[in-house]
């Protein structure tokens, strides 16, 4: 197993650093600030020490190495000593190492979150990255069970609202109403006092950005990549995805029904591609209005083709 060392150079001398910088490998050193960097690289810049990373800090060096056992799943952390002797972190251990090359299972990944705050309790963390540990893990578990919603559960919609989605076109369905609520719901968890970085927020938006982007405002708006409707093949590739975690959870039958659905919309949009199929008003012999906004094949409808967008 690979390792990463600390060192605390806030309180050493420029030699003591040449000499461990020239022995270990992933050193990261801890310093005051800035300024104290620029005179380190400025002294050592001849000497050809190993390359190391500088970690600007004022916490105590037990903070650190906490936060480092915490989140340095793959490697363990020491720490080096007075005598330039390595010694292995006591909190290494509580890395759950057996998450290490495996892949988490969503509602694994969710049940994970009482486990790392009681981890956190356990190792009676100093208070200043305690409190501020406990509060990222809860805003961290919010959005996990926003994920939950989106992925496995199936809808941001309410009971009435789903019941009314039995009565939607063709064209309805692939408006995607349940992302445009989806995204109220992580905007407005955003907006409120949570514990993640900008960058993390950006990254959970980009996907709502992207249905935004290729979401039609009618049925001549549809959005083609050579000649394939986008949102055809984005809410296919979403089924799909939530079809996969439903069969990983033991959930049979309806990763079954979310596989037929992920199919059967990817072939209503291979019809567009192909010429064969159009989403227009449905009109019988006679000239009545049957169904608006339908997916018809070569002018008709085909019963049982399109489904009700009901997931």
């Amino acid at each position: 197993m690979s390792c990463v060392y600390l060192f605390d150079a806030r309180e050493s001398s420029i030699a003591e650093l040449y000499i461990v910088s020239t022995i270990y490998k992933d050193l990261h050193v801890i310093v005051k600030n800035f300024s104290e960097i620029e005179h380190i690289r400025s002294t050592l810049k001849l000497e050809g020490c190993n390359a190391f990373a500088f970690i600007t800090s004022d916490l105590e060096l037990s903070s650190l190495e906490i936060l480092y056992c915490l989140f340095e799943i793959s490697r363990d952390v020491y720490i080096i000593n007075e005598n330039s002797m390595p010694v292995l972190s006591e909190f290494s251990s509580i890395s759950n190492r057996c998450l290490e090359g495996e892949e988490l299972h969503f509602m694994e990944f969710l049940s994970c979150f009482t486990d790392f705050k009681e981890m956190i309790r356990r190792l009676n963390a100093p208070i200043e990255i305690g409190e501020v540990i406990i509060r990222c893990l809860n805003s961290l578990e919010n959005i996990a069970n926003l994920n939950m919603q989106l992925m496995y559960k199936g809808s941001f919609l309410n009971k009435a609202e789903i019941h009314n989605r039995e009565n939607d076109t063709c064209f309805d369905n692939i408006c995607l109403k349940e992302f445009v609520e989806g995204e109220k719901k992580y905007r407005e968890m955003f907006e409120s006092q949570i514990v993640i970085s900008e960058t993390f927020k950006i990254k959970k938006l980009d996907f709502f950005n992207l249905v935004n982007a290729v979401r039609p405002s009618n049925s001549n708006s549809i959005q083609l990549i050579n000649g394939y409707p986008v949102v055809y093949k984005l809410y296919s590739s979403y089924l799909f995805e939530c079809a996969k975690i439903k069969k990983n959870l033991g959930f049979i039958s309806s990763s079954f029904m979310y596989f037929f659905k992920s199919l059967e919309t990817y072939c209503d949009g291979f019809l567009i591609y192909a010429g064969l199929g159009e989403i227009n008003d449905y009109y019988n012999k006679k000239g009545e209005l049957k169904r608006p906004d339908a997916l018809l094949v070569n002018g008709s409808f085909i019963p049982g083709l399109e489904g009700n967008g009901q997931k």
